[in-house]
């Protein structure tokens, strides 16, 4: 057996101090505090270092639980299981924790099942784990070692959930133990709430790279500490800074810091900075009309005059701060509030962002081994959120105490308070938080049918976008939430001030705006807990210690009603003030007009298919099956053993699949109107549209005489925006040639076409059934109709329903049940993962599914076609299925040629498409081969297709129109991952057999709705469960890439395909020689690779969405390439050329920047535009230049604001599917061009940590970063 390795005491030489895994996760949330804490240690006496903040009393109470929730989990967990534990509690104690680390090395060779405080050290760091497991009792990799002296580490939180901080205090752990043992364990563990039935497992690979990053820079920060030297610069008020809150604070303001200004952006203060602007007392004192290059000069005004007002108000602190209303518009501001009603409501969420979405309700069952336990963990770990706490105040009685009725009951209902004013309900579980949204929402309907006038005043756009996302995943109350949305009823009152006053306060959250209006510089507030961020850790501290379950019982839950309670109250007294303001104003425009009405509740096509009457009856009789297969799939029935329908996650999922099609529609109809309603400047700003377009005076003409709809030219100010020529788009009317005049045309949008669209002349051509106003905005027009497919999904699953017993395609697809296609004939698995091995199980399907993963590069389609032509040289009609017309053609076109070489006659029908596809598909036709391109499957007229059609070619809406339904032997779905599970079950009613062709790590299915259960996945999302590589009892991994090199599959396997991916030998032929010419424009070199991953760092701040520096260096790093030389095989080696450089960013505004910067020549677009496309080398630019913090003007804001800046950016440029894809385009070197603070980010989720380690990684590989190992550098310092 080999002995656990000493600790070396020369490791811990170089060190002047040992830092702790707490002091890392201290770094990580904030270096300014980092500093700070190290500061008050070292330094008592600096007189900095008597500036902390006073303990906050919940978190010390917390710290207290701590140690009890440990001994709790380690009676339940392991001496419940009857595990030998080693207790080394009394060992943990005492200042020299580096020499006891030596008695946990002593336990380790006696093997102990469980070390319970063991302490810890290597390297710099020392720290006590709660506990470390021998891994040969969990069932995991590490036992296939068969070394049962090998440990990994589990750590016990008194939270339910998991955060990133305990994540990085594990992965410090495991690094700690992996010197120790000499072998670094797979995964490490959270024991959460103290509960034995909650084990979060992690695999550590999945995080390590990220942590190597952190103590890197923890490490280089603190060798360059100096007590004599200034602090780091002090976070912003929504940042973190640990216990010296105040004094960072008071740093910001000494230092009249930039970052103070309200509604400056992150990219505005960079290019104020540049411009040598870097205070606010610079930004107040510009000249009027000094302009600052990339700053639009009318934002310039408002933020000069912002600067100016805020520095006002520090000089009279305890008087409310100054305002000036800003110009009237009819769309914006104070124009925006309807007249008061006494049956208004202000409504106010406070929301839990960690609570777990679905988390079962009650107790678990115990398991019976520790392996049982591990295996918990996979299971929830991401945090769904929950709203706790839904109040609203009202302004009397009568209103309130109507809310009873709504306040639910029976099994689950939330809790129900109220009073004179205010209305309350708890929601402490998900049950609860679906009965508290149909209280609140039944309680809303109630008012606003009885009186139309009534609204509901929230402040900000997190009501809104709450209760439109759990209408929809808990799939109640959504046609209800529509109708108050549709008619007007919500009024986002930090619209209303932000669009209409300049306030002389740092943020714009009604914390700051009511001291307008409750008077002082305090505002007025009273209660216990003071600010959002607070609100969470208080409801935390009770759901790991409740003192009562309700606010009668609870001091806890008595504060957090109050703190909603006074938000509510505050709303309404905003409300009042602004409504006084706006009378008392004499330019005030008539009173906002009631939101467009848009499309009925039950019309999912927004009116555009069909007149009200018919549509409206057809809505009713759908409503009415759904209703019925709904009760169907919720009966008692005692479903078949075997069938699919014995799952109650199954029934739960066909039942949202009933409604997938309509809530995936309402995102965009919500997206319209909230553009309807908004400011035209909003538009200008919004790339998705295009704003404030004024009339020339061109005369309107026709593009054909035979046309009626006529032409308007249009021009505009330069703005970007992706509506190109040829969109079909809805037209908002501001009225006559300056938006602030004339109405809006009740803010009515009207189907249009973008004709011509000029942008270096600013000139547009629109087409229109009926002259439009003089100023109009353009929007997309996003609305596709599904039908049929809902109808298709409805008939599948009344198949499903009514005949539970029938072996079909769908029914062993939706069970999982392991295809028996794969069994060969001797009822063995099938073997390789080749050509033959797909063919033959394609050809022993019967009424049955297979499953083909073909990554990148493995030959996919060409598989597909082979599989496809050979099923029907058995005489068995194929149809090809993808997610669009483009995919089709793809795998109809090689199918052809397969069927062509092997001489095969009859007919290919493609249905949809253009006729120019047609014709190529003709033009690679063998002899005995004819396409026959129909326009729909209604076409076909439902009559049988013809004996000679061989193949048939469509997307969704073909193959679930009646016409098709049964018609082809075998459906083949091609980029199955992309493909909705909904359109998948509507199409399979074609097929009696399925092969689902594709990647779920590659592109995902486009989704925007939120939909329950497992309905918004993909069909091999729900087949794989989350998983990254089909098993082989599931289906075929085609293992081996033709494109990739093998120094860059190596790195796509270990990061995405779990080490499954090789590369073929023909693929490491394939090189560059670089340096073959001298580069044009004499830049110095900066690749050093031939082939693989290599990382060029661009330093630039204040960039999101586009980079010009970035640009540059991919200007040079192209001219640099095109000096290269490509060596492909035995061939002679040839100069690289512009087609063999294609180059990717996230977002169209780096595209267009490209592409203006590269020329002509150059293949660049997004990721999604290249898929399936290959090239030797591969440059992506990922544009933004970090994910710190929100880009938006107003931090302070709680809620949504805080929440829709840099973490969204960051899962949408950090996404592994869209990294995946974008470097795997390269069949020799992929280039990652990127700021290297994107990989420092801080994190939300555990979900965002794997994204930044995804790229950390990366950055190891491509050179960017030492690897993991040896990289902690001597600290020096004092």
């Amino acid at each position: 057996m080999r002995l656990v390795a000493p600790i070396a005491r020369s490791t811990l030489a170089h060190s002047s101090r040992l830092w702790t895994p707490s002091d890392l996760v201290q770094y990580y949330e904030s270096p300014f505090a980092s500093w700070m804490d190290r500061l008050a240690a070292e330094h008592p006496a600096h007189p900095l270092a008597a500036r902390r903040d006073p303990p906050d009393p919940f978190l010390s109470m917390l710290g207290k639980k701590g140690m009890a929730g440990e001994q709790e989990a380690m009676r339940k967990l392991f001496l419940g299981l009857g595990l030998g534990v080693a207790d080394l509690s009394a060992e943990a104690r005492g200042d020299a924790l580096a020499q006891r680390a030596l008695v946990t090395a002593e336990a380790m060779r006696e093997r102990p099942d469980v070390i319970y405080q063991a302490p810890l050290a290597a390297g710099s760091f020392a720290g006590v784990a709660d506990f470390l497991v021998r891994s040969d009792l969990l069932g995991r990799d590490e036992a296939s070692r068969g070394d049962p002296a090998l440990y990994t580490v589990w750590d016990a939180k008194l939270t339910r959930h998991v955060r990133p901080q305990q994540l990085i205090q594990l992965c410090c752990y495991a690094e700690m133990l992996a010197e120790m043992q000499g072998a670094r364990p797979e995964t490490v563990s959270l024991v959460l709430g103290g509960s034995a039935a909650r084990v979060a497992s992690f695999r550590l690979a999945e995080h390590r790279a990220h942590f190597a990053s952190l103590r890197r820079r923890f490490l280089a920060f603190h060798a360059g500490f100096d007590a004599a030297a200034e602090p780091p610069a002090a976070p912003t008020r929504s940042a973190p800074a640990g216990q010296w809150r105040g004094l960072a604070d008071a740093e910001l303001l000494a230092r009249d810091d930039l970052r103070l200004v309200a509604r400056l952006s992150q990219r505005q203060a960079a290019l104020l900075s540049a411009a040598g602007v870097r205070s606010a007392a610079a930004l107040a004192e510009l000249p009027p009309g000094q302009a600052v290059g990339g700053v639009e000069r009318a934002a310039l005004s408002r933020l000069r005059e912002q600067a100016s007002l805020q520095l006002q108000a520090r000089g009279a602190p305890d008087e409310p701060p100054p305002y000036r209303l800003l110009p009237w518009s009819r769309a914006a501001g104070l124009a925006l509030l309807p007249p008061p009603s006494p049956s208004d409501l202000f409504f106010d969420l406070e929301g839990f962002p960690l609570a777990e979405g679905h988390a079962p309700e009650g107790p678990a069952a115990p398991p019976e081994r520790l392996a049982d336990f591990a295996a918990n963990g996979a299971a929830d770990e991401a945090a769904r959120g929950r709203e706790y706490l839904w109040g609203a105040a009202t302004r009397g009685g009568h209103v309130a105490a109507s809310a009873a009725a709504g306040g639910g009951g029976g099994v689950g209902a939330a809790l129900f308070e109220n009073d004179d004013e205010f209305v309350a309900w708890w929601a402490h579980s998900y049950a609860q938080e679906k009965a508290a949204l149909e209280g609140f929402v039944d309680w809303a309907v109630s008012l606003k049918r009885s009186e139309p006038r009534m609204h509901i005043y929230h402040y900000g756009a997190y009501e809104v976008s709450a209760l439109r996302r759990l209408a929809m995943r808990h799939a109640t109350r959504e046609a209800e939430v529509d109708e108050l949305l549709r008619g007007g009823a919500l009024v986002d009152l930090y619209a209303v001030v932000r669009g209409g006053l300049l306030l002389g306060t740092e943020n714009y959250s009604i914390k700051s705006v009511e001291k307008l209006y409750r008077g002082g510089g305090g505002g007025g507030r009273d209660t216990a807990v003071a600010k959002g961020d607070q609100s969470v850790v208080v409801y935390d501290a009770w759901l790991e210690a409740p003192d009562g379950s309700d606010a009668a019982s609870s001091a806890t839950l008595a504060s957090l009603l109050e703190y909603n309670r006074d938000d509510c109250i505050s709303t309404r007294q905003l409300a009042d003030w602004v409504w006084r303001l706006r009378t008392e104003h004499p330019a005030a425009p008539p009173a906002a007009p009631p939101a467009d009405a848009g499309p009925a509740a039950d019309d999912p096509s927004g009116g555009a298919a069909a007149p009200a009457a018919a549509l409206s009856e057809r809505a009713a009789e759908e409503a009415a099956e759904v209703e019925e297969l709904e009760r169907l799939l919720a009966s008692s029935t005692e479903w078949p053993e075997g069938s699919p329908l014995a799952s109650e996650q199954v029934r739960s999922t066909l039942s949202a699949l009933l409604h997938f099609h309509k809530r995936e529609a309402k995102p965009g109809w919500w997206r319209r109107f909230d553009w309807l309603a908004a400011a035209p400047e909003a538009m200008v700003e919004d790339e998705r549209t295009l704003g404030m377009l004024r009339r020339t005076g061109a005369p309107p003409y026709k593009t054909s005489p035979r046309k009626r709809r006529m032409v308007y030219e249009y021009e505009a100010e330069p703005q970007p925006s992706k509506l190109e020529a040829g969109a079909a788009v809805v037209l908002c009317q501001h009225g006559g040639g300056d938006a602030d005049d004339g109405e809006r045309a009740g803010g009515v949008g009207l189907p249009a076409a973008l004709v011509t669209a000029d942008a270096a002349s600013g000139t547009f051509g629109v087409e229109c059934s009926v002259e439009p106003a003089g100023c109009i905005s353009l929007l997309p027009d996003e609305y596709v109709d599904a039908s049929p497919i809902p109808a298709a999904v409805r008939a599948a699953v009344r198949s499903l329903a009514e005949r539970p017993e029938e072996h079909t395609a769908l029914s062993c697809f939706l069970a999982r049940r392991p295809p028996r296609a794969l069994q060969g004939g001797a009822g063995e698995p099938a073997a390789a993962a080749s050509v033959s091995s797909v063919v033959g199980a394609a050809l022993r399907l019967e009424s049955d599914y297979l499953c083909v993963q073909g990554p990148p590069g493995t030959g996919k389609t060409f598989v597909g076609s082979r599989a496809a032509a050979a099923l029907i040289a058995a005489g068995r009609r194929v149809g090809v299925l993808a997610h669009s017309h483009a995919a089709v053609h793809n795998m109809v076109e090689k199918t052809i040629g397969a069927l062509s070489r092997a001489g095969a006659r009859g007919r290919v029908v493609k249905i949809g498409g253009d006729k120019e596809e047609a014709a190529r598909l003709q033009r690679g036709c063998g002899e005995g081969l004819r396409v026959e391109r129909v326009a729909s499957a209604s076409a076909l007229k439902g009559e049988p297709l013809d004996e000679d059609v061989l193949l048939v070619g469509g997307t969704a809406w073909a193959f679930s129109s009646e016409a098709l339904a049964g018609q082809v032997d075998v459906l083949l779905v091609d980029e199955a991952g992309q493909l909705p599970l909904a359109n998948l079950v509507g199409a399979s009613r074609a097929a009696d057999s399925l092969v689902l062709l594709g990647d779920q790590m590659q592109l995902p299915a486009p989704c925007e709705g939120t939909h329950p259960a497992e309905s918004g996945r993909s069909g091999l999302e729900y087949l794989l469960r989350g998983e990254p590589t089909v098993p082989p009892s599931l289906g075929v991994f085609l293992s081996e890439s033709h494109r990739l090199h093998p120094a860059l599959c190596s790195l796509v396997s270990e990061l995405v395909y779990s080490g499954r991916l090789s590369s073929h030998a023909s693929a490491a032929r394939r090189s560059l020689a670089l340096g073959q010419r001298p580069p044009a424009a004499g830049c110095p070199p900066r690749l050093r690779r031939a082939a693989g991953v290599e990382c060029v760092d661009v330093e630039h701040r204040g960039n999101s969405q586009s980079s010009s520096e970035e640009a540059r260096v991919v200007a040079e790093l192209c001219d640099e390439l095109l000096g290269a030389d490509l060596l492909d095989g035995g061939g002679a080696p040839r100069a690289l050329r512009w087609e063999d450089i294609v180059v990717v960013a996230p977002y169209n505004a780096q595209v267009r920047l490209l592409r203006s910067v590269l020329g002509p020549k150059a293949r660049v677009g997004t990721v999604d535009r290249f898929q399936g496309q290959e090239a030797p080398v591969v440059l992506l630019s990922l544009c933004h230049s970090d994910f710190a913090a929100a880009d938006t003007a107003d931090a302070g804001l709680e809620g949504e604001a805080a929440a829709a800046g840099g973490g969204r950016g960051l899962s949408f440029v950090l996404n592994p599917n869209r990294l995946n894809v974008a470097l795997t385009r390269a069949q020799c070197l992929a280039v990652v061009v990127a700021s290297p603070r994107l990989a420092e980010a801080p994190v939300r989720s555990v979900r965002q940590l794997r994204e930044v380690n995804f790229l950390a990684r990366i950055r190891e590989v491509g050179g960017a970063t030492p690897e993991i190992d040896g990289d902690e550098p001597p600290l020096g310092g004092g």
